[in-house]
């Protein structure tokens, strides 16, 4: 059950990359920081970018998984880890 929530959360967060690749594809980098004002400071290639996040997710849920099978903390971890990824792409549509 525990990994089915793992593979849920990378499903959804490949998913949501997948679907900002499309909506910024005239953009070649995208900004990767933004100060507490939300403004972008650092810009990575759009592909690094957008898959950044979903590749934090795997290394962070797969050793979770298999060392510490708590059920609560992984679904804090996943929600923690959905909502950062939302957040993300809150700021770039504001900042694009």
């Amino acid at each position: 059950m525990l990994a089915l929530l793992c593979l849920l959360t990378l499903g959804i967060m490949c998913a949501l990359a997948w679907r900002t690749n499309r909506h910024y594809r005239a953009q070649s980098r995208l900004p990767m920081q933004f100060d507490l004002f939300g403004n972008a400071g650092l810009y990575a290639p759009r592909a690094l970018a957008l898959a950044f996040m979903p590749a934090l997710a795997a290394i962070i849920l797969l050793p979770f998984l298999l060392l510490a099978p708590d059920a609560l903390g992984l679904i804090i971890a996943c929600a923690c880890l959905l909502s950062g990824q939302a957040f993300y792409h809150w700021l770039l549509a504001r900042s694009l």
